[in-house]
């Protein structure tokens, strides 16, 4: 079965949860919401796991489907080069991202 997950820092966009619910109600594709932060605050080391137990995994996949690669999701802040997942809307089928 597909389900949408939302990656985001705290309570996410209020637009996308939205966009999320309106495909719920049209589509009957369930959605998930995956606060990356932790006690309110932003938590690196949680996206960090989050990526390796998510996303890492299913690069070799995505770069088939996309035709680019998974450091795409890269951001560049703060000088350092560290994947950014919050704002990423994934499809989820088996429990694995696709």
């Amino acid at each position: 079965m597909l389900r949408l997950r939302y990656y985001c820092k705290g309570e996410g966009s209020g637009g996308i949860l939205k966009l999320l619910a309106e495909v719920r109600a049209r589509h009957n594709v369930p959605y998930e919401v995956l606060d990356l932060s932790s006690d309110g605050a932003y938590d690196e080391k949680k996206e960090s796991r989050v990526y390796e137990r998510d996303s890492k995994p299913r690069a070799r996949i995505f770069k088939k489907r996309t035709g680019g690669s998974i450091t795409r999701l890269r951001s560049r802040k703060g000088r350092h080069y560290s994947v950014s997942t919050p704002g990423t809307i994934a499809v989820v089928r088996d429990g694995k991202i696709e």
